[in-house]
């Protein structure tokens, strides 16, 4: 009898993985809680780590508090979409951890949960969460970008805070609450999204956040209770949409700029063409031009978009061929 040498293959493969979730079970401690698991801790020398969905037939809904704080030699894990919770420093020091992808069933992330994780450069969060506690991912030091889904509602104390290379931050429509000291010393943080419900920001939020020149407010006004959310943060300009309510010249001390919410044009001008090309709002832009698409040349000077805008330029470096790059 023949037999497919491809789907044999592949059955090994589904062996494999199960043997190898099978086998790793038998390194974790755990305690048994209203017939869920618990996982307190692992002892295995695995550093690719598949949490099990299941322990002695009953679901893993939680990976406790210091499971597995300061093992720095974790490369990888992945989290079943059992657990619906991480605990308190539940990986704080794993500084061989790159990237990690919290699923939809996960409602909480415990305080501190993966602070220090210095070689963090990927969070991939996905819609589901609904509590960011108190310094989850301080002082992950290579961390670039963060994305947070609308399901989130509130972020705690200093989540963020000492993320040096944090550079680009986008909050859900979710986020009622921002804690004190959030983003407190991104100093290489440049421009944030704010979702439409945001209601109170907490002080201190981006202190020390020297680079930061943009954040953008898609809602009313939020609450804030002292005058210290920018401190240090001297170049900011605070956008809002235009048609919402709370919003005055300032903001926290910063000046700010209404937008509306038709995205506003770049018309281009020489001698009888005219391109009107769509640019978005707060974003740098600058004007290029070339006669062979191989060479491009800089034309005026680096611009925001924050409405209509007449873009002139000496006709000596007119070409054929016009673009408009968007700068970082």
């Amino acid at each position: 009898m023949r037999i497919n040498k491809m789907l044999v293959a592949y059955i090994l493969t589904l062996m494999g993985i199960c043997l190898s979730v099978s086998a790793q079970s038998q390194y974790f401690k755990y305690t048994t809680n209203n017939g869920a698991i618990t996982i307190t801790k692992y002892f295995g020398q695995n550093y690719d780590v598949i949490i099990p969905s299941m322990i002695t037939d009953l679901p893993v809904t939680s990976i406790g508090d210091n499971t597995f704080s300061t093992f720095t030699n974790l490369n990888s894990i992945v989290i079943p979409n059992s657990v619906t919770n991480i605990g308190l420093f539940a990986f704080h020091g794993c500084r061989g951890l790159s990237s990690i992808t919290i699923p939809n069933s996960i409602l909480t992330l415990g305080g501190l949960a993966f602070a220090e994780c210095n070689d963090l450069t990927n969070v991939s969060i996905a819609n589901g969460l609904i509590t960011i506690k108190h310094g989850v991912f301080w002082s992950c030091k290579a961390l670039t970008s963060i994305n947070i889904p609308d399901s989130v509602t509130s972020i705690g104390d200093g989540a963020f805070t000492k993320c040096t290379s944090l550079m680009d931050v986008k909050l859900g429509n979710g986020v009622t609450t921002i804690g004190e000291d959030v983003f407190l010393s991104c100093t290489n943080l440049t421009n944030i999204t704010i979702g439409t419900n945001l209601t109170t920001i907490g002080d201190n939020t981006f202190r020390g956040c020297f680079n930061l020149t943009s954040v953008k407010f898609e809602g009313n006004a939020p609450k804030i209770y002292y005058n210290e959310l920018f401190s240090g943060a001297n170049d900011v300009t605070v956008y809002y949409n235009a048609g919402t309510t709370g919003w005055g010249t300032t903001f926290a001390g910063r000046p700010t700029v209404a937008i509306s919410s038709v995205k506003p044009s770049l018309k281009i001008k020489v001698k009888v063409i005219e391109l009107t090309l769509e640019v978005t709002p707060t974003k740098k832009y600058q004007l290029e031009v070339s006669s062979d698409f191989n060479t491009w040349t800089k034309v005026g000077d680096v611009f925001t978009a924050t409405s209509e805008l007449i873009q002139e330029f000496d006709p000596i470096v007119i070409g054929r061929y016009y673009r408009l790059v968007e700068l970082p």
